[in-house]
């Protein structure tokens, strides 16, 4: 199933910027769009609708990365960029390994989920008068 989404991705891409390291570039930018304007929100935004929104997509995402063993748009990246080397943003830890990355990245979801369950809790302690 993700080959099948891969090559889609891949030929429409193509079609639009000739190159496959565009197409990553591409893939990249939106990779770090759709997770830091998720992820500031969930931090930073008031709780509302979008606030719910994003929790939801974030859970989504994660799911996927168990699902799918990984990141789909890393291993997008990795195959338009033709390195079996890329590791996305992780690449900026030193000497990174592939099996650092999946920790790194369940760190990453730990913390944030504390950082919800915090402001989620402090909130309905707020209206509990608690």
């Amino acid at each position: 199933m993700f080959k099948d989404i891969l090559f889609f991705v891949q030929h429409q891409l193509f079609k639009i910027t000739g190159a496959d390291d565009i197409s990553g570039f591409i893939v990249l930018i939106c990779h770090w769009e759709f997770v830091f304007f998720t992820g500031s929100y969930i931090l930073f935004g008031p709780i509302d609708c979008y606030y719910w929104a994003s929790c939801f997509i974030f859970f989504l995402y994660a799911l996927s990365n168990i699902y799918f063993h990984g990141c789909l748009f890393l291993k997008m990246e990795r195959h338009l960029f033709n390195d079996k080397k890329w590791f996305g943003v992780w690449n900026l830890y030193n000497g990174i390994t592939a099996e650092e990355v999946p920790v790194k990245y369940w760190q990453g979801v730990a913390i944030g989920s504390i950082i919800t369950i915090y402001r989620n809790t402090t909130r309905i302690r707020g209206l509990l008068g608690v």
